[in-house]
């Protein structure tokens, strides 16, 4: 799977821009409009067409609590589909950052260490633009 640098770039954007306000433990929060930093990459991808949306139902509710979002197929609310995973150019449906001296998940920046999404947008762009200056950008 090749990186896509464009969508990269515009989730990365989108993190620093102000516009989505960060929430924990799910990729999107309906009720609160809160985002985790994958919701936001999710978010994007849905406004582009390429992954669906989901509302939680009565029949679906013991999956996920009636306010979380959930996206692609299977419907899913705490990490990223596989529509977003093509649409990312990424391979791991929870993407690994460098951080201090190893490499960690962006849920965890997100939701254990609390990381503003301002720092895990530099940590993106760090790993997946800086790093992958070879890749060809899909289109």
């Amino acid at each position: 799977m090749s990186i896509n640098k464009d969508n990269i770039l515009r989730w990365v954007e989108a993190l620093e821009s102000g516009e989505y306000q960060q929430g924990f433990g799910y990729l999107h929060n309906r009720d609160s409009n809160l985002f985790c930093c994958l919701g936001v990459a999710c978010d994007l991808a849905y406004k582009d067409g390429a992954v669906t949306k989901h509302e939680v139902d009565e029949d679906d509710s013991w999956t996920s609590p009636k306010w979380a979002v959930r996206y692609g197929s299977p419907k899913l609310s705490t990490v990223l589909p596989y529509e977003v995973l093509n649409w990312l150019g990424v391979a791991s449906a929870n993407p690994y950052v460098k951080y201090d001296h190893g490499y960690i998940e962006l849920t965890v920046l997100n939701d254990g260490h609390e990381c503003s999404f301002a720092e895990i947008a530099q940590l993106i762009r760090n790993e997946y633009l800086t790093h992958h200056d070879d890749v060809e950008v899909e289109s």
